[in-house]
Formats: C-alpha cells, sequence, structure tokens
C-alpha cells in the first residue's frame, strides 16, 4: 500500500509544475473576469449617476424658468398698475382743476375726486405688494439657483 502511495506522491510530483501552471492560469483567468465584471459594474453606476444628475439639472431649469415667467408676469401686472394709478391721478387732477370752475356741482365732484384719490391710494399699495412679491420670487429664483 505505501508503495503505492509513493508511486502517487512521485507522478504528482512529477506533474506539479503543470498542475502549479494550470492554478495559476485559472487564477490570472478568474481575476480578469472579476475585475471585467466589477468595472462594467463601476461603469454603469457612473452611467446612471450622470443620468441622475442631469435629470436633476433639467428639473432645476425648468422650475427656474417657471418662476422667471411668473415673476416677468407679475412685473407686468405690477407695469400695468401703475400706468393706471397715473391715469387715475391724472383724471383727479382734472377733477381738481374742474372743480375751481365755477357752477360745478361741489359735492358730487368732491366725493368723486375723494373716491378718486381712494383708488389711487389702493392701486398704488397692490402695485407695492406686487414689487414685494416680485422681490420674494428674486429671492427664491437666486435660492433655488444657487
Amino acid at each position: 500500500m505505501w508503495g503505492f502511495l509513493f508511486t502517487l506522491c512521485g507522478e504528482a510530483i512529477k506533474r506539479a509544475p503543470l498542475y502549479f501552471a494550470l492554478c495559476a492560469v485559472s487564477a490570472v483567468l478568474s481575476g480578469y473576469l472579476v475585475s471585467e465584471h466589477y468595472e462594467a459594474k463601476a461603469k454603469e453606476a457612473r452611467i446612471d449617476a450622470e443620468r441622475a444628475v442631469a435629470k436633476q439639472e433639467r428639473e432645476s431649469h425648468e422650475r427656474i424658468v417657471a418662476i422667471q415667467n411668473e415673476l416677468d408676469a407679475e412685473r407686468s401686472r405690477s407695469d400695468e398698475l401703475g400706468a393706471q394709478l397715473e391715469r387715475v391721478r391724472e383724471s383727479a387732477r382734472k377733477a381738481q382743476a374742474r372743480s375751481h370752475s365755477p357752477g360745478v356741482e361741489k359735492g358730487a365732484d368732491e366725493e368723486c375726486q375723494r373716491l378718486l384719490v381712494e383708488g389711487a391710494t389702493l392701486l398704488a399699495r397692490g402695485a407695492e405688494l406686487l414689487r414685494q412679491n416680485a422681490q420674494a420670487h428674486d429671492a427664491l429664483t437666486k435660492a433655488v439657483a444657487n
């Protein structure tokens, strides 16, 4: 029995370089395959991250554009209210000039003038509120952009 084992060990020792070479080749190949697998996974992860960043940038840009459009609309409304205010003030000046004319009914004219001044005051307050709203939108736009 010992003879058989010695013979088997002798054969194994003779073929040891072959076994060692096979082990080394298989280790190198498996290392290569594993590294390729993990490199592909890392590449997929980088691509996914880039897509997520691009999507987030696109969404942020869309929000900024929407906020800027709202801000432009508010500024336009503010300008329209300013123009209306000027028209009302001009009407009040004309009414005041007419009230100093002889033959005009004083009570109705004074009431009209009072209402025009009150309307102008309300429009001025509305324009101020719109400006404040526009400033808040500007601050929000800057905050989102940063």
